[in-house]
């Protein structure tokens, strides 16, 4: 099972350079990029709920669900792997 990720509120599925993101949970959790005439490959490995990806396909915006740590807002540069924690304006976030 998979969650198409969107990028505007009319749940179409993120898309950039011809490539579909999607998010899994469980053994192989993470976020996949599927290109046509290809195998989907995992992009980022780990738990995420709510993400989000940039149209231009760069940025990765979620929450991530960290054994024994919680849950925390990050933003995640595709290119680089670089991730960012987000320090919400209000003491919690949806």
């Amino acid at each position: 099972m998979a969650t198409v990720i969107s990028h505007n509120s009319f749940s179409q599925p993120a898309q950039s350079d011809e490539a579909l993101f999607y998010a899994t949970d469980g053994e192989d959790a993470g976020i996949w990029k599927a290109v046509e005439g290809t195998d989907p490959f995992r992009i980022v490995s780990g738990n995420y709920s709510q993400p989000v990806i940039t149209p231009d396909g760069k940025w990765l915006v979620a929450v991530k669900h960290v054994i024994d740590k919680g849950e925390r807002l990050i933003r995640r540069n595709l290119e680089s792997g670089e991730e960012f924690a987000v320090t919400p304006a209000q003491s919690g976030f949806s």
